[in-house]
This record gives C-alpha cells, sequence and structure tokens, in this order.
C-alpha cells in the first residue's frame, strides 16, 4: 500500500543554498575578468542567475509533475541529445574544442544534456526490457538483453569523446555501466565493456596528442605541485595561502589572471582562497548529502524506474564533483569539468537543476517503506553476482 505523495523541503532548502552559493562566488570570482573582456563586473553574474532561474523554474515543474510522463518522453530526448551532439560539428570551435551549440550570445553544451538523457532512457527502458524482480534472480539472458544499451553507451560516449571532451566521456560512461551493472551485469563484464573507451582516450591522448601536455603536466605535479601545470600551481597555492577562515570573500588575489578559469573549472580553489577550508568543508558535505539523498530516495522508490533514475543522477551528480575537486587538488589531469552547482557554466547548472527536479519527483511519489526492504530485494543478489563474477 502507497504513502500519500511525500516532499523533503531540507532537499529542496540545501539545492537552493547551494545555488545561491554558488552564484556568489561566481560574483566574487568573475568581477576583474568581466570588466577586463565585457566592461561590466557582473556580466557572468547575469548570465549564471538567468540559467539558475531557468533551471529553478524547470526543477519546480518537474518536481510538481509524474517523473513516468518525462521517463515515457526520453527515447525522444535521447534521439534529439544524438542530433545535438553530431551538430556541434557543425558550430565553431572554442579554445580547440567543438563542445557547444551558439545561440546568439548564449551557448548551450549538449554533452551536458547527455548525461541525464542517457539516465533517462535506462531508466524508462531497463525495467521493461529485464523484468527485475525480487523473487527471480537475474538470469544470463537477461543479461544478454543489455547488449543494445552498450552500442548506445559507444554512440554517445564516442561523439563526446570526439569534441573532444574526456571529463564528460567518463561521466557518461561511469553512470551508465553502474546502472547496467545494478540491472544484473556482472562486475567482471562491466570493467571489460568500459575497457575499449579507456583504449580509445589513451590512444587519442598518447599518439593523437590530444592534451598530451595536460598529462605531462600532471606527472610533474605529481612529484612537485609548485612546478606543475601552471593551473595547478596556482591552484596549489590559492588553497594553502587560504587557511582555516581565507582572506575574505571578493579579496582573493587569484582571480587577478593569475589562476586561469578562476570563476569555472577552478572556483573551488578560488573558494579556498578567500574563505578559507572550514566553509569549503561545508561544501564537501552539501555533495555528500546530495549523494546520500540520491541514494536513500532511490531505496525508497515506488518502482524500478524511479530507483534506477535515482541511482543514475546521483551517480552522474557524485561522479563530476569528484572529477573536478580531483583536478583541483593535483590527483586527476585537468579535464574540463565544472564544480556542480558551483562553476559557472549555464549548460551545467541547467542541467543540473533539472536532474535535481526529476530525483524530488522520485521521492514525492515514493512508498514509505523502511530502506531496507528494497536495497535487500535490488542489491543482495547483485552482490552475490559481484563475487562470483
Amino acid at each position: 500500500m502507497t504513502a500519500k505523495p511525500k516532499t523533503d523541503n531540507l532537499l529542496f532548502f540545501v539545492i537552493v543554498l547551494g545555488v545561491g552559493f554558488g552564484l556568489v562566488l561566481v560574483c566574487s570570482n568573475s568581477q576583474v575578468k568581466a570588466e577586463e573582456d565585457f566592461g561590466s563586473p557582473y556580466h557572468f553574474l547575469l548570465r549564471q542567475s538567468v540559467w539558475a532561474l531557468l533551471g529553478f523554474l524547470f526543477m519546480v515543474f518537474l518536481w510538481r509533475s509524474d517523473y513516468h510522463h518525462w521517463l515515457r518522453l526520453s527515447p525522444f530526448l535521447l534521439l534529439f541529445t544524438l542530433i545535438s551532439l553530431v551538430a556541434v560539428f557543425f558550430f565553431p570551435s572554442i579554445n580547440g574544442a567543438k563542445r557547444w551549440i551558439h545561440f546568439g550570445s548564449f551557448q548551450f553544451q549538449p554533452s551536458e544534456l547527455a548525461k541525464y538523457a542517457m539516465v533517462m532512457f535506462l531508466a524508462y527502458s531497463l525495467p521493461r526490457r529485464i523484468h527485475i524482480s525480487r523473487r527471480k534472480p537475474f538470469t544470463s539472458e537477461n543479461r544478454r538483453s543489455l547488449t543494445p544499451y552498450l552500442i548506445l553507451l559507444m554512440l554517445v560516449s564516442g561523439l563526446i569523446m570526439f569534441e573532444p571532451h574526456l571529463g564528460n566521456t567518463a561521466i557518461v560512461l561511469v553512470s551508465v555501466l553502474a546502472l547496467l551493472w545494478l540491472a544484473g551485469m556482472k562486475f567482471r563484464k562491466v570493467l571489460l565493456l568500459g575497457l575499449p573507451i579507456v583504449i580509445i582516450a589513451a590512444v587519442m591522448v598518447f599518439e593523437l596528442d590530444y592534451r598530451r601536455k595536460r598529462i605531462d603536466d600532471y606527472y610533474d605535479s605529481l612529484r612537485d605541485p609548485l612546478n606543475g601545470a601552471h593551473q595547478v600551481r596556482q591552484s596549489a597555492l590559492a588553497l594553502a595561502g587560504g587557511g582555516l577562515l581565507g582572506q575574505g570573500l571578493g579579496e582573493g588575489g587569484q582571480k587577478w589572471f593569475f589562476l586561469p578559469e578562476a570563476h569555472t573549472d577552478f572556483i573551488f580553489a578560488s573558494a579556498g582562497e578567500e574563505l578559507g577550508f572550514l566553509p569549503l568543508s561545508a561544501l564537501l558535505l552539501f555533495y555528500l548529502f546530495l549523494g546520500w539523498k540520491s541514494y536513500q530516495i532511490a531505496s525508497r522508490s515506488q518502482d524500478d524506474s524511479g530507483f534506477f533514475l535515482a541511482v543514475g543522477v546521483g551517480t552522474v551528480l557524485t561522479v563530476n564533483a569528484l572529477l573536478n575537486l580531483g583536478v583541483v587538488l593535483a590527483l586527476l589531469p585537468v579535464t574540463g569539468v565544472p564544480l556542480p552547482f558551483i562553476s559557472y557554466g549555464g549548460s551545467s547548472l541547467f542541467m543540473n537543476l533539472v536532474g535535481m527536479g526529476l530525483l524530488l519527483s522520485v521521492m514525492r511519489r515514493s512508498y514509505a517503506l523502511p530502506r531496507t526492504k528494497l536495497l535487500n530485494g535490488r542489491f543482495v543478489a547483485l552482490h552475490r553476482g559481484l563475487s562470483h563474477g
């Protein structure tokens, strides 16, 4: 028996707080560049605010609607995404990459849409294809039925890879393979299926010299962060200079063209210089809360579509945040992935808010069952398969 639809005002409040915090950081760390390039210190803030407003409108609309309606439209959304991923190659490149579709002064990045379009499509089609049941173990026939998804994964990730954008390729790859594993695919096979994309990426880097310098700079940074890549060096200086409480909001020096992309990919470092370690710890708790909440909502979902959708949204956000933080902390090569909800970037902010709207919709229609009841049914058999896979 289902309970009445639920809402979680805490989750909504945390999302609003995170986006508001991001707007403050964008304002603080983009004024110098905005004044230099556009003659207005609030150029980036105004554009980001427009995307935030549009994102919130869509988020609230999705929250109040039934996510099943939107999942039924996911095949058409995925087709539109594929067309968009092809269309980017007909637009001018920016910094040597073709990732954006231009609408006048605005730009949209289809690879951001692709992350959630893939999650929505799998959430819609996986339960219908493999007939998940807690009473029926996953069979080899069910596992074979996942093959078309692998072809789709290769197509989408291949188009993103050749933009090129290896960061978003990794997010799509990890998210889709995680859902396929949850759908019954053995862990060993999941690793083997991800191997071809990893090999292609390695060939692009080491044989075709795509971003080879980034890899070389990363190795130099591992030996000595202060003698490695310029961005990594300045990032380390910014984080170290912030101390516990920082130099004060707006008082950081890295945004004076010392740290490239201080308001986008490396906003975590510039925020660390201004705010210090303690406020940044709160930001890390923000991402931990969103990831935990996503999986909690998945465990309480009323059906398997809601389960896959919530897990997929949580995985996209978690992997995205980890990639960005890994780059800023010199644990990974520079990938060009923004920090969710915080970095400047309209496509990323808008699509992440859309993902949150879908997550809130799943939560609003969740069963009032103990978390472990659905978790046992959906995870125990899979973990047994993993141990024998």
